[in-house]
């Protein structure tokens, strides 16, 4: 009898952790819906994601190597030296 009961309250358990999740994924998804009509500032903020920050993080490192590629040749270039 233990054990039907036990496996009966681990039964209960997964099924209200489905019923938490599917509310929780559900929610999830609402909010990853983007609604250009609505403007609410109570809303929580969404957080970028891995492909976004991956594709920021390339630019910003491409964007400075050009910077620096430009600094070294505007540096270097002899029209700008004091002779």
């Amino acid at each position: 009898i233990a054990r039907s009961n036990t496996y009966s309250d681990s039964v209960t358990v997964v099924s209200r952790y489905k019923i938490q999740r599917e509310r929780e994924l559900s929610s999830l998804l609402r909010l990853r819906r983007r609604q250009p009509d609505r403007c609410n500032k109570s809303q929580p903020h969404i957080m970028i994601d891995d492909q976004d920050l991956g594709f920021f993080a390339n630019f910003l490192g491409v964007f400075i190597f050009v910077l620096v590629i430009a600094y070294h040749y505007v540096v270097a270039d002899p029209k700008y030296e004091g002779n």
